[in-house]
């Protein structure tokens, strides 16, 4: 069964530290793959020119971190500037309504051939049988659902109203 890491997985954080956020990308639910992979590079070839170990995957001739964050703490703080940040839709510290989007990307995945559970927290989702849709449409499945559930039109807010006396106003 394969599972994906969620959208705050993915890079939201559950404490926002504005010093750690300051200048660097703001992604944003429409970035393209192509430009969420330029700018991903841009961090990746930071932390290599920073002494990070890693490699080339299969296929690939971009350079990828190997991990060891802990072992490289200095390479990652020098390099974190670059870092993308993920939407702040996809934070759930800075959307108020990130469960609810959640719950409206699974059901999007699902009812798109993608058959997933995600966990009631909104950590990621697991597969839950079904085809198997290739890299692409799957890829290109998970970017539609994102715009769909996180990128609704502005909800109404909750204001609490003061009556003004003479006004009119049922006081």
């Amino acid at each position: 069964m394969a599972s994906v890491a969620g959208p705050a997985a993915r890079g939201g954080s559950a404490r926002p530290d504005v010093d750690d956020e300051s200048g660097r990308p703001q992604l944003r639910l429409d970035t393209s793959r192509q430009e969420q992979d330029r700018l991903t590079f841009v961090y990746f070839d930071c932390l290599r020119d920073h002494g990070v170990l890693g490699g080339h995957k299969p296929g690939s001739s971009q350079w990828f971190p190997g991990g060891g964050a802990t072992k490289n703490a200095a390479a990652y703080k020098a390099c974190l500037v670059k870092k993308p940040l993920q939407p702040p839709e996809l934070d759930p510290a800075k959307n108020p309504h990130y469960l609810d989007d959640f719950r409206t990307y699974i059901r999007c995945l699902d009812d798109g051939g993608l058959k997933v559970k995600g966990p009631a927290d909104g950590s990621g989702w697991n597969r839950d049988g079904g085809s198997t849709p290739t890299r692409a449409q799957q890829d290109r499945l998970d970017h539609d659902c994102e715009l769909r559930a996180y990128q609704q039109s502005p909800r109404p807010a909750t204001t609490t109203t003061t009556p003004v006396p003479g006004a009119g106003n049922a006081v």
